[in-house]
């Protein structure tokens, strides 16, 4: 982010928004060696107290970036078939015709 402003933006960094009520649910998901790891859980934590759908996926033995990486790991195919359902789960194709 070039604009140091930027930074404490909620657009940028959820965590910090004022409220997260009305938010659309989401996946979070963390790495156990990941430096923002407890940034992760505790924006979790803010979700669950607003009442916000939030799910969870913490990656044992996982470190920051691991899932981008496209190296046909079981973890890297566990995370990316949890992204696809999600995705499913909260998505519709029925218009309400």
């Amino acid at each position: 982010m070039p604009n140091r402003d930027d930074r404490t933006h909620p657009d940028f960094a959820p965590l910090l928004a004022d409220s997260h009520v009305g938010a659309a649910p989401a996946l979070l998901v963390t790495a156990e060696f990941d430096l923002l790891r407890q940034e992760g859980t505790r924006y979790r934590d803010a979700r669950v107290a607003a009442g916000v759908p939030v799910v969870h996926r913490d990656y044992l033995g996982a470190m920051h970036g691991w899932f981008s990486v496209a190296d046909g790991s079981q973890l890297a195919m566990k995370v990316h078939s949890d992204i696809a359902e999600f995705i499913e789960s909260n998505t519709s194709t029925d218009k309400g015709n």
